[in-house]
């Protein structure tokens, strides 16, 4: 982790540049994980996730969110299971004790026509205990190549449904980012929302109100100045904290890759810095 700072510069950043770097990452990674800091990070095919696994996820994700009192539980689990298994890979941090303190399902599908890749990935949870921790981005980043890879050179969209905080967070390394709020979305990014929509959220999408229902209330946001995504995102859609979210794609490539690693590596040298 520490020598990446020096591999991954602040110049452009090509596919052959990152790929070498993520090589490296991968021949550490290994069957066992990476210990990055205080986690293990490792990288699982959701259909290889064990019964274990997959409970000490849902304890993670049921410890962040607050499920609505409407919501069937057991439905929400057998849902929970059934989307974990489509995902090529599942981005799985353990702690010290080796409870599951961090998680991201990766799946990726073709468009209908062939023309690009769609990555909808779902279930980004870092306990707050972890939050400094740059594994989670380091897994996200190793994932995000591989769908490159897969997508042999076609267009690759990435996108997703959620409350303003996981929005905010990936702005940081996706731009730009399209709603169906958009008037002036290209076809390519229309395209991809209306994929995302109607794969994952067929019967709770609103849209006229551009915003989907989920069975989960999100944590209250923090007093303060809002960042211009925050605001962004509240513009759209104002009633989030009552349970809807908002979806969202954006094209992705290796320069966002690059970017994922520079983040890695920044976060690294603060570690080290604070001993």
């Amino acid at each position: 982790m520490v020598g990446w700072a020096g591999q991954v510069g602040s110049g452009p950043v090509g596919a052959g540049r990152v790929g070498a770097v993520l090589r490296g990452a991968g021949r550490r990674l290994g069957p066992r994980g990476l210990q990055v800091g205080a986690v293990r990070l490792r990288l699982v095919p959701g259909a290889a996730l064990s019964a274990a696994e997959r409970d000490g996820m849902w304890a993670l994700r049921a410890g962040l969110m607050r499920f609505k009192p409407e919501h069937d539980l057991a439905a929400g689990r057998r849902a929970f299971d059934a989307r974990l298994a489509i995902g090529q890979q599942t981005v799985l941090l353990a702690g010290a004790e080796g409870a599951v303190v961090g998680m991201f399902s990766m799946h990726w599908a073709p468009a209908d026509d062939g023309s690009a890749l769609y990555l909808f990935p779902e279930y980004g949870f870092l306990h707050a205990d972890h939050r400094a921790s740059p594994a989670l981005a380091l897994g996200t980043g190793l994932a995000l190549a591989q769908a490159l890879a897969a997508a042999d050179g076609r267009p690759v969209w990435f996108g997703g449904i959620g409350y303003p905080r996981s929005f905010q967070s990936l702005a940081r390394g996706i731009d730009p980012m399209y709603c169906l709020a958009d008037a002036d979305a290209p076809p390519a990014a229309r395209a991809a929302l209306q994929a995302l929509h109607q794969h994952f959220a067929p019967a709770t999408t609103d849209p006229v109100r551009h915003r989907v229902w989920l069975p989960t209330l999100p944590e209250a946001a923090k007093p303060g100045p809002k960042s211009p995504m925050w605001a962004r995102y509240e513009s759209i859609n104002p009633d989030w904290a009552q349970g809807f979210g908002l979806g969202f794609v954006a094209p992705v490539g290796w320069a966002t890759v690059g970017r994922v690693l520079r983040d890695v590596a920044a976060r690294a040298q603060v570690r080290r810095r604070r001993g």
